[in-house]
């Protein structure tokens, strides 16, 4: 919380897998806003990380 106090709440993971250029990291970035907006969130935590993914 903004003023320091910690809060314990349910959370949820949402995976997705996407190319890095521009047009994504806005796509991103809207979904976040969205987000935090939807459910008053202060902060949504989001980790990049470099995969390689197939469908066989």
């Amino acid at each position: 919380m903004a003023d320091g106090s910690i809060v314990r709440e349910p959370s949820n993971v949402l995976e997705l897998v996407h190319e890095d250029d521009a047009a994504s990291e806005t796509a991103v970035r809207a979904i976040i806003d969205t987000y935090k907006t939807q459910f008053q969130q202060e902060a949504v935590l989001r980790i990049r990380a470099e995969s390689c993914v197939s469908f066989d």
